[in-house]
């Protein structure tokens, strides 16, 4: 034990320590950084903008009321880091009138539709949230503000 504590408290070892202890602190600094920072990569700042721009004309224009007369699209959110796009809706129901079992075929009428819907959706804007591997969230609630059904798409899925 005695020559460990010679060796541990010698002058060039506690430098090597040292050195070893901050170079460890630096790699975990860095393996965070380009852990925190893969979820923007790829989006440069042309990118941004344009999702940017987007959601700021379509939230001028909310809320925007969907010719079926069942629902409205109330807000659109982009967030760079996270590589996601939201989209929040209203649905023209109340879930005190409905039973369990009809919000049931609610929601899987929702997912099954608005699935298949932006899958065949081929306009510009889908497009590049494909090649940019955009998630997109849809968030339905009722006249009450409940939530009554989120749909995450992952990039991959749509």
């Amino acid at each position: 034990m005695r020559n460990f504590t010679k060796w541990f408290y010698n002058a060039s070892t506690t430098k090597t320590i040292s050195k070893m202890f901050v170079l460890l602190a630096m790699a975990l600094a860095f393996i965070s950084c380009t852990t925190l920072n893969k979820s923007s990569k790829g989006l440069t700042q042309a990118k941004i903008d344009y999702y940017n721009e987007y959601v700021e004309v379509t939230n001028s224009e909310t809320p925007y009321k969907y010719p079926d007369n069942m629902s409205e699209l109330n807000l659109v959110l982009f967030d760079a880091e996270e590589k996601s796009m939201s989209f929040v809706y209203t649905i023209y129901l109340h879930k005190a009138d409905r039973t369990e079992e009809q919000w049931k075929n609610i929601r899987y009428s929702l997912v099954s539709t608005v699935t298949k819907n932006v899958k065949n959706f081929h306009d510009e804007l889908h497009e590049s949230f494909r090649e940019d591997g955009i998630t997109l969230m849809y968030f339905y609630t009722d006249l009450d503000d409940n939530l009554i059904q989120g749909i995450l798409l992952k990039p991959g899925e749509y």
